[in-house]
């Protein structure tokens, strides 16, 4: 391995995926990534604990797909995040979401601390294994970033600079305000559509990594 990309999201500094509404995200890195944070019999343990999950396996299993995700991809991604079935009101949702993003209602300084931690030690690992580490802020609609707060900005550079203690050679890509990416980029407020937003970012990342594995 020579590197590593980590995202740095609004949400990474102020929030806990256990304590929030994509709790059960967190049982697809202990079940499928082999992150053993929680006990296996906990509920992070067993894909059962969320319905919706193992419901949608066994719908798309017999061909279900057609509705919502009939444009499901051959490797496996679901196709339903293109610029053709984004919603006409996709933007009025930005100010809630960017705000739950923040964490306004649960943000303490223990939670931030943690977060941190995470990212410190996520930069330790990659210097002792000599790894490049990439730290990305991925793009968002400017009807989302136009609510993103300063001291929220203050928080992220705070933790990446944090990490460059550790490891003084990480790079910082911060593309939340990006011009390269327009509103046609965009499925949603915070989500990139399949067809040039997703590949326009991946292409990003790509000439950086490009540029230090010359």
């Amino acid at each position: 391995m020579k590197y590593v990309v980590c995202e740095m999201a609004v949400f990474t500094p102020s929030l806990i995926m256990e304590n929030g509404s994509e709790w059960f995200r967190s049982i697809y890195y202990q079940l499928y990534m082999g992150c053993h944070k929680h006990s296996r019999f906990s509920k992070y343990g067993f894909e059962l604990s969320y319905p919706r999950s193992y419901q949608f396996k066994v719908l798309t299993g017999i061909k279900y797909s057609v509705v919502k995700y009939k444009n499901k991809q051959p490797n496996g991604w679901g196709g339903y995040t293109t610029l053709s079935k984004r919603p006409e009101n996709w933007k009025e949702s930005a100010r809630e979401t960017a705000e739950r993003h923040m964490g306004k209602a649960m943000f303490s300084k223990e939670i931030f601390k943690q977060n941190t931690n995470n990212l410190i030690h996520t930069a330790k690992l990659c210097k002792d294994h000599h790894v490049k580490l990439i730290i990305v802020t991925p793009p968002a609609a400017s009807c989302y970033y136009n609510y993103v707060t300063n001291d929220v900005k203050n928080n992220m550079r705070y933790m990446v600079a944090e990490a460059k203690q550790i490891k003084t050679d990480v790079v910082y890509l911060n593309l939340l305000s990006d011009n390269r990416f327009n509103d046609d980029d965009f499925f949603d407020p915070d989500h990139l559509n399949m067809d040039y937003g997703a590949v326009k970012y991946s292409k990003v990342i790509n000439n950086i990594i490009e540029k230090y594995d010359r």
